[in-house]
């Protein structure tokens, strides 16, 4: 079984980094491929997603002000990882951004079957 988190991790939080390792230590004891995605947005389209009404529901920031400070205080969590992949996502839909996602973790998969047959 696989499973996708969506988590907003920042490099100013120490919890965010030891939620980060506790995951990828979970991947581990489940003997599971982690492939963590850090997704980037400028701030300019950041702020004009962030305040689709639909956030709402699933209880997320709606606020372009509180966005604008959060970027101006703390980044993404940038961690150590062989699977880590950056995508900066400003430029694409969300299905565009699945689909860069998924090409990321084809290309770890494709490599990791390769490696072991040789």
């Amino acid at each position: 079984m696989s499973f996708v988190f969506t988590v907003d991790w920042g490099e100013n939080n120490p919890a965010d980094l030891k939620a980060f390792e506790d995951l990828a230590e979970l991947a581990v004891e489940r003997r599971s491929r982690f492939v963590p995605i850090r997704l980037i947005c400028g701030i300019e389209e950041l702020c004009r997603r962030v305040v689709d009404p639909s956030r709402v529901a699933m209880q997320k920031e709606i606020s372009s002000e509180m966005v604008r400070k959060k970027c101006g205080e703390d980044s993404v969590l940038l961690v150590p990882h062989p699977n880590l992949r950056t995508l900066d996502v400003t430029k694409r839909s969300a299905s565009g951004s699945v689909d860069a996602i998924l090409d990321e973790i084809r290309a770890i998969k494709s490599f990791s079957r390769k490696f072991h047959e040789e």
